[in-house]
């Protein structure tokens, strides 16, 4: 995880409200879990006053990685861009639920709603502002302000956020047995 502070210069730092600080977890976990429906590949999630506005692309077509395959079907993408509001996300979070209960919660810690879900404590955790998440092959890069004023942005590999996934994991359960 690369930490790089980023300077505005033509910008002056705001201080951000510690009530203008939120849980992401959830939010972006349900988000994620759309983008999974709709095989999103590389994108830009961004929060846009109390909606979210994502910039992708959509793969139609499945990947075959068997060496075997003739003639493997041609992969599609096309470009896309959604908007969720807060409506949308609680929709979204609890047809999530009711897909996890009917899998019997499970979960895999590779799964974009994962992904987005560690991404999303983490920012929490910093009690910091998310400003952009933006997906480009197997990383992921965070932009976000700090409840300073302060503007960061950190890269994230699968192998990070399974970390991550990990140490949020144990500390749940940890809470969860006192």
């Amino acid at each position: 995880m690369d930490t790089v502070a980023l300077s505005f210069l033509d910008e002056k730092p705001e201080r951000v409200r510690m009530d203008s600080v939120t849980g992401y977890a959830q939010t972006l976990r349900a988000i994620g879990q759309a983008l999974e429906t709709l095989n999103v590949g590389d994108f830009d999630v961004e929060p846009d006053g109390d909606s979210y506005r994502i910039n992708g692309t959509s793969s139609v077509g499945k990947y075959y990685r068997d060496p075997w395959t003739v003639n493997p079907p041609a992969v599609r993408a096309s470009a896309m861009e959604l908007s969720y509001t807060p409506s949308d996300v609680e929709r979204l979070d609890r047809e999530g639920r009711n897909q996890r209960a009917n899998d019997h919660g499970s979960t895999g810690s590779s799964r974009l709603s994962q992904a987005l879900r560690v991404i999303g404590t983490y920012l929490t955790l910093k009690y910091s502002r998310l400003l952009r998440i933006s997906r480009g092959g197997d990383s992921f890069e965070v932009h976000y302000q700090s409840s300073l004023g302060s503007r960061f942005s950190e890269q994230f590999t699968s192998a990070d956020l399974y970390d991550l996934w990990v140490r949020f994991y144990i500390q749940r359960s940890m809470r969860t047995a006192s």
